[in-house]
């Protein structure tokens, strides 16, 4: 397997893992109101471009370790191995050391993949670690009747924002045409969670069910 092949490979391990992490945190929040990702038409493609922001920190962090370990020249070379040990005949245990460490550094080098899917790995689980908590307080938050924003961070005054995950829900204003009497459950209080197949997909707080609307006829208009 040549390096481009090697890359795509490992490129399409992360993306599947990656998927597979992200989709259980959209499960996990959906599933608060009896629903899946895939009840929500999230897919594949969806769940990593609506997360790009957690694709990018694992990205950042393993990019920056494999940097800093291919910069560092591990940090013991044969060379400079040879001329210390030339200096420390006497010190058995450098000698020992430095054998060691210089084993470790050639296997690391070797085998960057490797430590890359490690470290890789580490980061997925320290980021899913804190996203699940908040993944949790937002749908406990919709569930009580409040509007949550997606997952994400701000940077500056600029509006830009790297989102994390992109789950939201908002307020019912107004639903036009009205329903007819008996055509839609009695709800006072409606949260907007999104739409899949042509269809808005509502929660309502005050009987605890979701509530599906036909986008073909009629038309939900949400507050932030």
């Amino acid at each position: 397997m040549n390096l481009l092949d090697r890359h795509a490979a490992y490129g399409l391990i992360g993306g599947l893992v990656s998927y597979c992490a992200l989709s259980a945190l959209y499960d996990q929040f959906y599933g608060a109101f009896g629903l899946t990702a895939t009840d929500m038409g999230i897919g594949y493609l969806d769940t990593l471009s609506r997360s790009w922001g957690f694709i990018l920190l694992i990205t950042l962090a393993v990019a920056l370790y494999v940097f800093t370990l291919s910069g560092m020249g591990l940090p013991i070379s044969r060379k400079r191995a040879h001329n210390y040990r030339n200096r420390s005949k006497s010190a058995r245990w450098v000698n020992a050391y430095m054998h060691f460490a210089q084993s470790i550094m050639e296997w690391i080098r070797r085998n960057l993949g490797v430590v890359a899917a490690i470290v890789a790995a580490f980061a997925l689980f320290i980021a899913l670690s804190a996203s699940s908590s908040a993944v949790d307080d937002r749908a406990a938050a919709t569930i009580n009747g409040n509007a949550i924003k997606p997952l994400q961070v701000k940077l500056g005054n600029h509006g830009l924002r790297i989102i994390f995950l992109d789950i939201h829900s908002h307020h019912v204003r107004m639903i036009t045409p009205a329903p007819t009497p008996g055509s839609v459950p009695c709800c006072k209080h409606l949260m907007h969670l999104g739409s899949s197949d042509r269809t808005y997909i509502l929660y309502c707080v005050d009987n605890k069910r979701v509530i599906r609307l036909s986008i073909e006829r009629y038309v939900v208009h949400t507050s932030p």
